[in-house]
């Protein structure tokens, strides 16, 4: 059964080709209507019809002003056409290369009416080349580039749908579109649907698959096709690893020109694959970085940042490296530097730019940067807060498969946070991590069945719950495992292993576990800073169960005064933020010092 990308494999590469071919025939006949003709190619996605367009321009054969001739080489570069490239770095030896603002302007003011230039202003909105970094002004002109019929402009659209990149996601419009794209011949389209099938990305994942595309469009001689072909062989992607077969497919690439195909033989030198070339091959690596290959900036940026026989550590380069990488639209890389500025790993603290770089990774498809930006608008960490989208880049990761987000998410249904209160729901969410080991999750729903919240109480799930947790280091199951065992909830009654599980516990700083600890073995559990000043920093952080320890130490007058008003307050924190345990306690609490009102108004 043939598969719905065989019938536009057999168009690739033919996007506006027939018009090309019309004003080829006229060219060389002498007509004068070959312009026109191959203008119209160029506007259809023919690179070839766009380089003829610039040189028509640079000749001074047609009439434009200083940038027409850039800006249609630039497309064709692009596009893949790689005279371009070579025209290019001729043209700018005699002439000033465009600063990126009068370039993107350029494009800006075309954009309305030429479906081309529509697509490189929102290259440039998408990546923050010559304007700032803009999905939503991106998707915009993407949209415009589609509407005016350019495929790679449908191509992007597509794509930043399937993101949700400045539009609200729509996987299943955004994967018609793309293979709309694909169906006009579109090279980049064609590759982006076979990335999707390597990696499962809005559809269902065949490797194998892919590596037919990537062969099938590498048998046409298109470059980034036969690094994809060689990188497949190097990795066994949809094959069996063949480095050989990787050497030769990075050959063929290297000879035709093509800097991605150079970067894979510098992967294979670097690699031992070609023996006594690990010279040869930093050099490689180093100059397709230089040429401005994200792969290449990665690779490079590790090794600065590792050290070792290739190159000596250096975490300034290392740096450099990678937020070059992030500037050319590698998500991966934004990522590496929203690590470097949240932590001040080699670079000055700074919470706005990490915030940056997570949406910039977002932006490009990245799960991970999905979470972290959506949790950063949430908190109003680096950026000014946005809890509606927050929640809706933490769905686009829990969506995608991040367990990180889910929490997140059930935490915010749980409590009502950015959302209507639904605790069944939060409930589901949280069993739903539990059942795949995700721990802080069997934590939520074990306690839930502990003390009956959302679900009927049923202590022997509870159990089960905390037991798995607790042998993973989580302190509050610990604590609830030992109070299991204490009071013979879910199991026998088994004194010796609550006091094992209390000392466990206490050992991590939980206070309510320390005294019971000190009280049944006299054992004082010595640490440089006080338990209650643990909690109390956690609680100040905004952990939740603090706040409800703290409540039980200012209530039970755990190593201090009792304080029920306090222990009120505390508790009151805690049941805002949804902690089930405080509500009833606040309860509890109120009750007593409403009878302890009343006792003194009676006397």
């Amino acid at each position: 059964m043939s598969k719905p990308e065989d019938a536009f494999l057999q168009n690739a590469g033919c996007c506006g080709k027939e018009t090309f071919d019309r004003a080829q025939a006229l060219a060389i006949d002498g007509g004068k209507d070959a312009f026109g003709l191959y203008m119209e190619s160029a506007l259809q996605g023919n690179p070839a019809g766009a380089f003829m367009v610039s040189q028509y321009y640079s000749r001074g054969l047609e009439s434009g002003d200083r940038l027409s001739a850039t800006f249609w080489a630039v497309y064709a570069y692009m596009c893949g056409y790689l005279p371009a490239n070579d025209w290019l770095k001729k043209h700018f030896r005699k002439n000033p290369v465009p600063e990126d603002k009068e370039f993107f302007g350029y494009c800006e003011k075309l954009a309305e009416n030429n479906g081309a230039a529509a697509f490189m202003a929102g290259m440039g909105s998408y990546l923050g080349l010559g304007t700032p970094f803009d999905p939503v002004k991106a998707y915009s002109f993407f949209d415009k580039s589609a509407e005016l019929c350019n495929p790679d402009g449908m191509c992007e659209k597509a794509l930043c749908l399937m993101r949700g990149a400045g539009t609200e996601r729509s996987k299943e419009e955004g994967l018609s579109l793309l293979l709309k794209a694909a169906e006009t011949g579109n090279i980049r389209a064609i590759l982006k649907y076979a990335w999707c099938l390597e990696h499962g990305y809005c559809v269902q994942r065949d490797r194998a698959h892919a590596l037919s595309i990537y062969l099938a469009l590498a048998d046409k001689k298109d470059l980034q096709a036969i690094y994809e072909t060689g990188r497949c062989y190097l990795d066994g992607v949809g094959t069996d690893k063949d480095p050989d077969m990787a050497y030769g497919w990075f050959l063929v690439g290297q000879t035709l020109g093509g800097v991605k195909a150079t970067f894979g033989m510098a992967r294979c030198m670097l690699g031992g694959i070609v023996e006594e070339k690990r010279d040869e091959g930093l050099r490689l690596l180093k100059e397709t970085a230089e040429q401005g290959f994200p792969d290449a900036l990665v690779m490079l940026g590790q090794l600065y940042a590792k050290g070792g026989k290739i190159l000596r550590k250096d975490e300034s380069k290392a740096i450099e490296c990678f937020r070059n990488a992030a500037d050319f639209g590698r998500a991966s890389a934004c990522i590496h530097m929203y690590e470097c500025y949240s932590s001040g790993s080699g670079v000055k603290k700074d919470a706005k730019l990490a915030t940056y770089y997570a949406l910039r990774a977002a932006a490009y498809g990245n799960t991970e940067g999905c979470f972290l930006a959506g949790s950063a608008l949430m908190s109003g960490t680096g950026i000014a807060k946005n809890t509606e989208l927050g929640l809706k880049l933490c769905t686009y990761a829990s969506d995608d498969g991040y367990m990180k987000a889910t929490f997140t998410l059930a935490n915010c249904y749980s409590r009502g946070k950015g959302v209507p209160k639904d605790a069944k729901k939060g409930f589901e969410m949280h069993k739903e991590l539990a059942d795949k080991g995700f721990i802080k999750s069997a934590f939520h729903v074990a306690e839930a069945y502990y003390i009956g919240d959302a679900v009927p109480q049923d202590y022997k799930k509870a159990f089960s719950l905390f037991k798995v947790g607790a042998e993973k280091d989580n302190v509050f199951c610990q604590y609830y495992l030992g109070e299991c065992y204490d009071k013979g909830h879910g199991t026998s009654v088994d004194k010796t292993e609550a006091l094992k599980w209390y000392r466990k516990a206490a050992q991590q700083g939980h206070i309510v576990s320390q005294k019971i600890v000190k009280e049944r073995k006299s054992e004082a559990i010595l640490k440089d800073e006080s338990p209650f000043d643990t909690f109390l920093k956690s609680a100040r952080a905004g952990d939740a169960q603090s706040m409800y320890i703290l409540g039980r130490y200012y209530e039970d007058g755990i190593g201090i005064e009792k304080d029920p008003r306090k222990a009120r307050e505390w508790y009151q924190k805690a049941k805002k933020r949804g902690n089930p345990a405080a509500r009833r306690a606040l309860e509890a609490l109120e009750k007593k010092m409403q009878a302890g009102a009343s006792e003194q108004d009676a006397a």
